[in-house]
């Protein structure tokens, strides 16, 4: 019983002290850093092809303002939102 208990010591203070030695397969703050930049490049690249299409979709729809407002009425719903839209975005 004695050996046992030496041998059960000797074992678990050796496999403790070999993971001492081993670092992290990942470091968490780096993998978070990185994780970061990589979400930031994803939503610059998609606001960016969101905005030049949105844009000219914008200006599409704005320039024909004034037709709307003639075929619906100046206080239609959907004119008045438009109209709205437009000077939002600058139009």
């Amino acid at each position: 019983m004695k050996r046992f208990m030496l041998g059960f010591v000797a074992l678990s203070c050796a496999s403790s002290l070999a993971a001492q030695e081993v670092g992290p397969a990942l470091d968490p703050g780096q993998l978070t850093g990185t994780l970061a930049q990589d979400h930031v490049r994803w939503s610059e690249a998609r606001r960016a092809d969101k905005s030049a299409t949105r844009s000219a979709r914008q200006a599409s729809a704005c320039s024909n303002l004034p037709s709307f407002r003639r075929q619906y009425g100046a206080s239609h719903p959907k004119v008045v939102r438009l109209a709205k839209l437009c000077r939002k975005a600058g139009y």
